[in-house]
């Protein structure tokens, strides 16, 4: 469901943050990840 859905979207966001000031360079396919994310939550 949508909410379901939301709550991946929070931990991927929580963890591309994390990975984004730990690790640089997984930090910017990380970064990808979640904007395509983001995108896809809001073509639903």
């Amino acid at each position: 469901t949508f909410f379901v859905k939301l709550i991946i979207i929070c931990i991927d966001f929580i963890g591309g943050v994390h990975t984004i000031i730990t690790e640089n360079k997984t930090g910017e396919m990380q970064k990808k990840i979640m904007i395509n994310n983001f995108t896809r939550l809001y073509k639903i």
